[in-house]
Formats: C-alpha cells, structure tokens, sequence
C-alpha cells in the first residue's frame, strides 16, 4: 500500500506538553486537503523506541501512484483494534496494556489508524 503524505509531526505520549495540541492541530490542518468520501490515515513510524519514545505521525490517503509516498510493505503482519466506540484514544490503551502483558510484540515498522467515511476507525498495529 501506498500513501500520499499530507502532513507531519514529531512528539512523544508521555514527554511532550504539548503532544495533545499537534495532534489535533495536525489533522484539523490535514482534513482540509483530504475528500470527505475518502478513507484518511495516521501513521505512527520513525519510532525511537517503544510507545514511551517520540515517534512520527504523518495523516494520508491511498495514492498508488505517488512514488514519494509511505510505502506499507505488504508483507507485514498486523493485529487490528476496534470498537464500537470509535474511541482512538482508549484503542490506543488497549495496544499498550497488550504489550506490556506480552499479549503481542510490536514491530515498531508502521503502525495506522484507518478513518473511514462511516466515522468507523481500526487501528493497525505492526507485529513481529
């Protein structure tokens, strides 16, 4: 899969004060550029080490033919998160707690969450 990259930030979960206003300043600058029929993504990648390190966060969109775009390697192997909340935040949570208890072993390659024009969201994370 390739994705069209719209914007970019760098930060941490745990370490930047200011994690929460990029986030949202990134996709409120992102969804503007980006069709509301559209399935949008957030890709979680360039990790310095695990949840507790900074990583990238780049918003997207499917382009096949962008050839500067993030390629996702079709090989990779992904455990998928989703309720029926819809509440990224809480996925996100959940990916940790799983982690922590070795209920799976991050990548650390490209993780995503999916937006789809419904309001339903998954949450793609990298497995070894």
């Amino acid at each position: 899969m390739i994705l069209h990259k719209i914007k970019s930030i760098r930060t941490n979960n745990f370490n930047d004060p200011e994690m929460f206003s990029k986030v949202t300043d990134l996709w409120s600058k992102s969804v503007v550029n980006i069709p509301e029929n559209k399935i949008r993504y957030g890709i979680y990648h360039n990790y310095q080490s695990d949840y507790r390190g900074d990583y990238s966060l780049t918003t997207a969109i499917e382009d096949k033919n962008d050839m500067s775009g993030i390629l996702i390697p079709d090989s990779n192997k992904y455990i998928t998160y989703t309720d029926d909340s819809n509440d990224v935040p809480k996925l996100w949570k959940q990916v940790w707690l799983d982690e922590d208890n070795k209920k799976i072993i991050r990548k650390y390659d490209y993780d995503f969450e999916k937006y789809y024009p419904d309001g339903t969201v998954e949450v793609y994370i990298s497995v070894k």
